[in-house]
């Protein structure tokens, strides 16, 4: 019998095992307009459910997301919607 396990964020997964979960996303911020806000968003997606890790670059206009593959487009929307309440003039772009 095969037993899958996964483990919590904090725990190190092997690349193999990294590579099998999660996925890398990079968006690009329209319209951007202050730091804090980049922040705020950065902070606010970290805490959406199936988020591995995020970052945002208020310098590059960029949003970099790590999501677990199973539960992508559920996540996706989230980001979405969270980015649109903290800077609603942003536009988001895959």
């Amino acid at each position: 019998m095969i037993v899958c396990k996964l483990r919590a964020k904090n725990d190190l997964f092997s690349s193999k095992e990294r590579l099998a979960f999660i996925m890398t996303k990079q968006l690009r911020l329209k319209g951007l307009d202050c730091a804090n806000c980049a922040a705020k968003m950065e902070r606010a997606v970290q805490k959406i459910d199936g988020v591995e890790n995020a970052t945002v670059s208020f310098l590059t206009q960029r949003m970099t997301i790590e999501v677990q593959k199973d539960k992508q487009e559920e996540i996706f929307q989230k980001v979405l919607a969270v980015c649109k309440k903290i800077e609603p003039d942003c536009e988001i772009q895959a």
